[in-house]
């Protein structure tokens, strides 16, 4: 007697996320440039005058939860915020704002407690604000690294 082991996939679902879908290269729809990397460090180029190749480079830091699809963001200029990414896909990411981290609500609780709470949060949904929503398209490597070159980066290359 001959057994097969069937097995069905619906095209329908979309395969699970992970941290590492992220990572990698992007420019974002106002034209600066990102490079997300484990463990958690994102390296932006804020290109400040393009006519004149000024730019500023930071490094920030995120945490993308993809079983619940935010990230947060902690932008070393400004305060740490929450983002739902509504959209993942190996050419595209979108993120649209959702909270800010120094928010009363937050107050007094520890990391683990505010992870809770941003989980729980997502799991109701999010109250989005849609005239914050950022749209990264993935670039080559080549292309940020040639970018990083121009605006005089050539020490961040070695490190990407």
């Amino acid at each position: 007697m001959c057994m097969a082991m069937v097995s069905s996939c619906s095209s329908d679902e979309p395969a699970p996320r992970s941290e590492k879908d992220i990572c990698g290269a992007w420019r974002s729809d106002d034209g600066n440039y990102f490079y997300f990397e484990l463990p958690n460090i994102c390296y932006k180029l804020t290109v400040i005058d393009p006519e004149n190749e000024v730019a500023k480079l930071d490094y920030d830091a995120y945490y993308y939860e993809p079983g619940y699809n935010f990230l947060l963001y902690v932008d070393i200029e400004t305060q740490p915020d929450i983002y739902q990414v509504t959209s993942l896909d190996s050419d595209e990411m979108t993120w649209v704002w959702a909270d800010n981290l120094m928010d009363d609500k937050y107050d007094g609780m520890s990391k683990s407690e505010i992870l809770g709470a941003v989980i729980k949060q997502a799991q109701e949904g999010f109250d989005l604000d849609y005239s914050r929503t950022y749209v990264f398209t993935r670039i080559d490597i080549d292309e940020l690294k040639s970018v990083l070159a121009a605006y005089g980066y050539e020490d961040v290359i070695e490190g990407i």
